[in-house]
């Protein structure tokens, strides 16, 4: 099979979208965005259209941020990777996804949030600036085994070392159980650095699975 990667454009939204929610799920039937803010997936689906449509680059709800897999033409799979706090207003990418999902999710959207904050805290990671960071893989089902991920990886850590030749390290984070996408960072060169855990007992009614890894990869 022959496939083209290519950096994301606005016409890539909707599958973006899909992107991210897929890989929200991590194996499992949890969208972590869904369920903490309290969205259906179909709401969620037209919420993130919305905010990838804002064109703010720097975090993982830029469409810039990501590199597309195509098939005949058809987008397949795609994988989002920026430098944290190098963008036009060196803001961290916690602010720049805060703000928007405050000027695109309704106010009874983002109470819910504040609700269920308290459930999830213990599992968030800070990003550390001016680091590689990897966020949303995801390849569709038919397209698996042929090593997309680690190429759009390559691809991605090609762009950044353009955008900041003295780069000194690429991270991902992702979910403990999640060990197909484990294997992928691995044999790309990612090993483990840290870890969280939640131990409130409905973390898993909101969340994929209760702990959540830092893969790093020194450039």
């Amino acid at each position: 099979m022959s496939y083209t990667l290519r950096i994301a454009t606005l016409s890539d939204i909707n599958f973006i979208a899909k992107v991210i929610i897929e890989a929200e799920k991590s194996g499992s039937d949890k969208i972590g965005i869904a369920t903490v803010f309290n969205l259906t997936e179909s709401e969620l689906q037209n919420y993130l259209v919305e905010i990838l449509d804002e064109e703010i680059d720097g975090c993982e709800f830029s469409f810039s941020s990501f590199v597309i897999a195509e098939f005949n033409g058809q987008p397949v799979a795609a994988f989002g990777g920026w430098i944290e706090n190098e963008n036009e207003n060196n803001q961290p990418s916690a602010i720049l996804k805060s703000n928007l999902i405050g000027f695109v999710f309704p106010k009874e959207k983002l109470l819910a949030l504040k609700k269920n904050q308290e459930i999830i805290k213990d599992i968030l990671i800070d990003r550390e600036p001016h680091t590689h960071q990897l966020e949303y893989a995801y390849v569709d089902e038919e397209h698996r085994g042929h090593g997309l991920t680690n190429r759009i990886i390559n691809q991605l850590l090609e762009i950044a070392k353009k955008k900041n030749p003295n780069l000194k390290k690429s991270q991902v984070q992702v979910y403990a159980n999640n060990s197909s996408a484990i294997k992928v960072y691995e044999r790309a060169g990612y090993y483990e650095i840290d870890r969280k855990e939640s131990n409130h007992s409905l973390i898993l009614d909101y969340l994929p699975w209760n702990v959540k890894l830092v893969l790093e990869k020194k450039l």
